[in-house]
């Protein structure tokens, strides 16, 4: 049938339609959403985006934090990962391939192997501080304590990478511990595209 509808929107879309019922919305050359229409039963369907989202958490194997020492979290397990955007083998990192801001969430649990006083879990973007979350007490030796952290983070879509720190002040050297997704565990999502 012939076209009834053919209008540039905004923002570089484009939404076509005929008197079938079907409109469809593109981005350049890319199908963003079809609205199609069968007598009462309209409806909308979005067409996948690849907005990158993953839930990483530790395998369960104890992780040595020495004393007063910034230890990267080794996590190696995922739950899921949409983009394959988090390396799990070598750097322990989240490198998004689609720019914009993410909510970013991350735990560590901490076991006292003796009496330890500061516990703290940080988010790195590309190798420098970004946020801590810090836990103060004395904690004696068998105890466990976890720390959450997060925040909304601009990413590239190129560069940028994010990285799960923990830090420990004791006498002596404490675990970092995962017993699951409830212990410790980074996660991140787009919120919106930049």
């Amino acid at each position: 049938m012939a076209s009834i509808l053919n209008a540039d929107i905004a923002g570089g879309l484009k939404a076509t339609g005929d008197t079938s019922g079907v409109l469809q919305i593109q981005a350049g050359s890319v199908t963003v959403a079809n609205i199609a229409s069968s007598g009462v039963n309209a409806g909308i369907q979005v067409a996948p985006f690849a907005a990158p989202a993953f839930s990483i958490q530790n395998n369960g194997t104890a992780q040595s934090v020495s004393n007063a020492t910034w230890t990267k979290v080794a996590l190696n397990t995922k739950q899921f990962d949409t983009n394959s955007n988090f390396d799990t083998t070598t750097n322990y990192r989240f490198t998004p391939t689609v720019a914009g801001y993410y909510q970013v969430n991350g735990s560590v649990r901490g076991t006292a192997t003796t009496t330890f006083t500061q516990f703290i879990a940080m988010i790195y973007k590309n190798g420098s501080e970004l946020i801590r979350s810090q836990l103060t007490a004395s904690f004696t030796a068998g105890s466990n304590a976890s720390v959450p952290v997060n925040t909304v983070v601009y990413m590239n879509g190129t560069t940028d990478y994010l990285e799960l720190y923990g830090y420990q002040y004791a006498a002596a050297t404490g675990n970092v511990v995962s017993a699951g997704q409830f212990s410790t565990f980074f996660n991140a999502a787009l919120v919106r595209s930049a």
